[in-house]
C-alpha cells in the first residue's frame, strides 16, 4: 500500500482528480469522491475481484495510508 500511495504522490493524482471536477456528496456524511477513488484503486492493487470485498476495505477504520 505504501508503494501505491508513493506512486499516486509521485503521479499527482490527487491535484488530476480534484481538478476534474467530480460531483461532491450532498450531506455531511457522504464520502469524498477522490476517497472513493483511491480505496477502489487500492483494492485493485491488492487482488479485490469482488464488489463486496471493496465494501469490507470501505468500513476499514485501520488503513493508514488512505
Amino acid at each position: 500500500m505504501g508503494l501505491m500511495k508513493r506512486m499516486l504522490d509521485r503521479i499527482g493524482f490527487n491535484v488530476a482528480a480534484a481538478s476534474c471536477g467530480l460531483p461532491q456528496p450532498g450531506s455531511n456524511r457522504g464520502y469524498a469522491p477522490i476517497q472513493l477513488l483511491l480505496q477502489f484503486m487500492l483494492l485493485i492493487w491488492c487482488g479485490a475481484n469482488r464488489f463486496e470485498q471493496a465494501e469490507v476495505t470501505r468500513h476499514d477504520r485501520h488503513d493508514p495510508v488512505f
